[in-house]
């Protein structure tokens, strides 16, 4: 070997750093992961703010069809909203049937307001009556169908459910959930159903809640026009049937039966039975073949819309 091939040799690197350790999360940290049975994380209580955003396109289409001056909306429409959204939160309105997942209740409640609204804008409900009681009537019997209908679906739910939190059981007849739960320092909730499913839909309790949730003012503006219009709102919000409520009741419960009916249709367990980590693109895939094959669907004409961003169904 020459010298200078000697001295010519590179010097020999050194070792690359050490790539840092990652920490492995114990089974304790990761139990969806890890454990079994599964361990129940229990449901967070989402926020009223985050439930009204959530919902904003349906609140908008209440307002919409209102058509009255922002400060009564918000007096008349967005109080018993926000109130109902606090006496809440979002609870699901079943264990595994209709309107099932975190914020279930509360989108069956503004659904059923909505649509039972909306049908009641072609009602007549003072055939009987002169001109004049029956221009103060018709309105506040509409009202009657949107107030009954956010309050039908909590009924039968809340006197099934058990909620439960840092060892305390929320009374669902005396306080607001989000009431409660700020009381008790409870920011997750474990949910206890009934062995039998129960049928969701309104119980007698649907008084007590129509005076929580609907709210001083709309209440005393019912009054104001005639006492058993009032009446009939408790009544309808409680499941009652009589002579004078005949029909606002048979208009709730025929949009609560369109209501429930198209829940069940889009229910994720129609789609056969889904498994834990199962990817769902081939059956959405699928699903929108067979909707633009049978021209349901129509590229920027019908339901669909694409563009350089994507595609919006």
């Amino acid at each position: 070997m020459s010298l200078f091939s000697f001295f010519s040799r590179s010097k020999p690197k050194a070792p690359p750093p050490a790539a840092p350790v990652k920490k492995v999360a114990t089974a304790q940290e990761r139990p969806h992961e890890a454990n079994y049975p599964p361990v129940d994380g229990g449901l967070p209580l989402a926020t009223v703010d985050d439930l009204l955003l959530a919902q904003s396109a349906l609140i908008a289409r209440v307002k919409t069809h209102a058509a009255v001056a922002d400060s009564i909306f918000e007096t008349r429409y967005m109080t018993p909203i926000r109130q109902l959204a606090e006496y809440i939160l979002n609870m699901p309105a079943s264990q595994d049937d209709a309107y099932a997942g975190p914020g279930g209740l509360f989108r069956a409640s503004l659904e059923l307001g909505f649509g039972s609204f909306q049908a009641a804008g072609g009602r007549i409900f003072t055939s009987h009556l002169g001109v004049e009681e029956r221009f103060k009537l018709e309105n506040r019997w509409g009202y009657v169908c949107f107030a009954s209908g956010l309050i039908w679906p909590l009924g039968k739910t809340l006197d099934s459910v058990r909620v439960n939190g840092n060892q305390e059981t929320w009374t669902s007849r005396v306080y607001a959930l989000r009431e409660w739960a700020e009381a008790k320092d409870v920011e997750r909730v474990y949910l206890t159903w009934p062995k039998q499913a129960h049928d969701l839909g309104p119980s007698v309790n649907g008084a007590v809640l129509a005076g929580r949730i609907v709210g001083e003012v709309p209440l005393k503006w019912l009054e104001e026009g005639n006492p058993m219009v009032m009446t009939a709102l408790l009544e309808v919000a409680s499941g009652i049937r009589t002579d004078y409520n005949a029909i606002a009741f048979d208009l709730v419960q025929g949009i609560w039966d369109k209501c429930l009916t198209r829940e069940r249709s889009r229910m994720p367990s129609n789609y056969g039975r889904v498994k834990f980590g199962q990817h769902m693109a081939p059956h959405l895939i699928d699903a929108m073949h067979f909707l633009m094959r049978e021209g349901k669907w129509v590229v920027n004409e019908k339901s669909i819309h694409a563009d350089k961003t994507g595609v919006y169904l």
